[in-house]
């Protein structure tokens, strides 16, 4: 039998369930397909040859870190391999060589693990994104990269952004609710915080925005603001029992960074996530860590980093015939061409979305991304008689 433990700090991880199995079979006449693609657990861990049973298909596939599971599938080791699943209600399953495990996952997810499902399973696909502002006619304009519309857990923070080709300079300005808190100058595209200005304040809002200096004959170009807002300490401390439990787990190296990468994605703590997922993305084959650093990048509004990320994850899918994963990118790839008002492209991704979430079985999922098509087909342009 496998040995189960409770560790409620394990439900961070379940952001990863985004990527969910079955690895792109589709039901047999006569099955039950999945209601939703949402899974009981995820497979945490896995060394040497590992397989899984699944309930829904029957069939028997090889298992990858990050696969989503179903109660009632089955995790079978060969000699020398073990695996770690997570379930949704905070328990673990450790699976030693040579055996064959069911997924008995509890049938109440955590709190903690619910939220962070919403967030994968109901924001990414339910809801339209925001189209964004209509680009200036000079798109040499500074783009402020970090931080960018998140949360932060240190006031002092390192500001960075895209250079502007033939600037001779930058301006920055910080500002709160009773206006400019403070300005300062730089040569390259970064600035760190300087030190003799006070720390930005914990739960407040703050803006940023930095403005190119160009030759005399030139308009300065100032960047679009960003927002950031300081954790307060309490829940910065939150952050790091988190972190300083993650250490004490034992996990490898990429398991423990997309636990912490998924972690900070949920608490919003978005420069964190992407540090992390960007280094994951650069270092492993799974189309996983791809397909979540696109999503962090589509929050923050870094559209054109999104896309390729989504882009990259879909052609790894393709590759390892990882259907759930390429339709996440299609919806993916469907919200960056929403948001810039492409419209027509962005039906043809949901379309191409809705048709592999029906393919799967996943009917829910498949009418989900059918009202995102249609919000897109109604914004086309009327023909013309």
């Amino acid at each position: 039998m496998g040995r189960r433990s409770g560790n409620i700090l394990w439900a961070g991880l379940l952001f990863l369930a985004g990527c969910g199995s079955p690895t792109g079979t589709t039901p047999p006449a006569g099955q039950t397909p999945l209601p939703s693609a949402t899974p009981d657990a995820v497979l945490l861990h896995v060394q040497g040859e590992v397989r899984l049973q699944q309930v829904i298909t029957g069939q028997v596939v090889p298992a990858s870190f990050g696969d989503g599971l179903w109660r009632g599938d089955v995790i079978v080791t060969e000699q020398d391999a073990q695996a770690e699943v997570l379930c949704s209600d905070g328990q673990s399953i450790e699976v030693a060589p040579n055996q064959s495990v069911p997924v008995t996952c509890g049938e109440t997810p955590d709190p903690v693990y619910q939220s962070v499902i919403v967030r994968i399973h109901g924001e990414q696909i339910e809801a339209l994104p925001s189209t964004r502002p209509t680009p200036s006619d000079n798109d040499n304009l500074p783009v402020v990269l970090s931080p960018r519309n998140t949360h932060l857990a240190d006031g002092r923070p390192a500001i960075r952004w895209r250079a502007v080709e033939g600037a001779e300079g930058y301006e920055v300005v910080v500002s709160g609710p009773g206006g400019e808190l403070w300005r300062a100058t730089a040569q390259g595209a970064e600035l760190p915080y300087p030190e003799a200005q006070p720390p930005l304040g914990a739960e407040v809002g703050y803006l940023i925005q930095v403005t190119a200096r160009m030759a005399q004959a030139e308009q300065p170009r100032p960047s679009e603001p960003v927002l950031v807002t300081v954790l307060s300490a309490a829940k910065v401390e939150q952050v790091s029992q988190f972190e300083a439990q993650i250490e004490g787990l034992g996990l490898s190296g990429e398991s423990a960074r997309f636990l912490r990468a998924a972690y900070y994605a949920d608490q919003e703590l978005y420069g964190e996530a992407i540090a992390a997922l960007v280094s994951l993305a650069e270092e492993t084959s799974a189309p996983l860590a791809h397909r979540l650093l696109g999503d962090v990048y589509l929050d923050v509004g870094l559209d054109d980093e999104a896309a390729q990320s989504y882009r990259q994850a879909r052609e790894l899918a393709q590759e390892q015939g990882n259907r759930p994963v390429q339709a996440e990118t299609e919806v993916g790839l469907g919200h960056v061409a929403f948001a810039a008002g492409r419209f027509e492209e962005a039906l043809s991704h949901y379309r191409t979305a809705q048709t592999l979430y029906q393919e799967l079985g996943l009917a829910s999922d498949a009418g989900a991304v059918a009202e995102l098509a249609s919000g897109a087909e109604a914004r086309l342009p009327t023909p013309t008689p």
